[in-house]
Order: structure tokens, then sequence, then C-alpha cells
């Protein structure tokens, strides 16, 4: 079933998407495309895409908040998770309110990523809980 998942990872760190593409390969996920910022996500993405989007928050230009949003407004059909190294309640409530379905803290991304794209492709919110 993994290998039937497109995943989509921006990201402005060239080292850290190696990362990622290493971590989704060893957890079975092939379908992968990278884009290095929200402003070539947002016109390279097809209106029909049915993807999950792991983003950066924190990128030049356009932020990962702004591009969940214009995806939002836009209409694809994507499921965004960001990946950010904040997780105090208003950061989580903005990503909520932007689009996000999920999120994954860098620093616990070999740990912690193949559950939540998991959760988010069954359609269930991933984001940690009982945050200050």
């Amino acid at each position: 079933m993994r290998d039937a998942i497109e995943i989509v990872v921006v990201d402005d760190n060239p080292i850290f998407r190696e990362a990622i593409l290493t971590i989704l390969k060893r957890n079975g996920y092939n379908q992968l495309s990278f884009y290095e910022s929200g402003e070539k996500l947002i016109a390279g993405i097809s209106s029909d895409s049915h993807c999950i989007i792991l983003m950066d928050v924190e990128m030049p230009g356009l932020d990962g908040i702004q591009t969940a949003g214009c995806l939002k407004s836009t209409g694809p059909n994507t499921r965004p998770i960001a990946m950010t190294m904040y997780d105090h309640t208003v950061h989580i409530e903005t990503l909520k309110k932007s689009g996000f379905l999920g999120m994954v803290l860098k620093y616990r991304i070999f740990d912690d990523l193949a559950n939540i794209i998991e959760k988010v492709v069954n359609n269930q919110p991933a984001f940690p809980s009982n945050r200050n």
C-alpha cells in the first residue's frame, strides 16, 4: 500500500531533503517528488493532485503556512504535514487553521514520520497533544 502513496517533500535545505528521502524509502514509500520552495510547489502541483505533502514551515519566500493556505484555497486534494521545530499550542493551532492535517517535529522525524504519514493517510489528525 505504501508504494501507492505519492509523497511530495517541500524544504529549502537539500541535506534535509536527502535525509527525508532516506527515511521514506526505508519505510517503503517510492512515489516521491521534491520542491525547494513553496512557490515552486504551487507552480508545479496539479489541481487534481492527491498526495501527502511534507512541508517545512520556515522557508524563505512563501513559507509553509502561507503555502498550505494557498493549497487549501485553490483546491488540490492534498494532505499537508508540517515539518517544524516548535510544538507549542499556538503554533499547532496556526498550522491547523492554515490547512495542515499533521505535523512532525524535525528532531523526531526519524522516529515519528512513518506513523504520522499513516495517520494522515487514514484521515486522522496527527498533531501532538497536551502541549503548552
